[in-house]
């Protein structure tokens, strides 16, 4: 599972995890509000992609709004 926050005009504003096994069902991934540079992310709208790969190969995505107010 690899997860990913970017911002509306679509650049990647923070990995939040890659490659990481998970399992069928609820995962849970926490997102600390910064950039991959470490900075604060400014307050605004993101998109939240999600990217599973499952044992025979097969790959599902999903994007979520998330509102980050400081």
């Amino acid at each position: 599972m690899s997860v990913e926050v970017v911002n509306i005009a679509g650049r990647t504003v923070r990995r939040v995890c890659e490659d990481r096994p998970g399992t069928a069902g609820t995962n849970v991934v926490l997102w600390d509000g910064r950039c991959d540079a470490g900075t604060r992310a400014p307050a605004g709208r993101y998109l939240v992609r999600v990217t599973a790969r499952g044992e025979d190969g097969q790959q599902s995505q999903a994007l979520a709004a998330l509102n980050l107010r400081r």
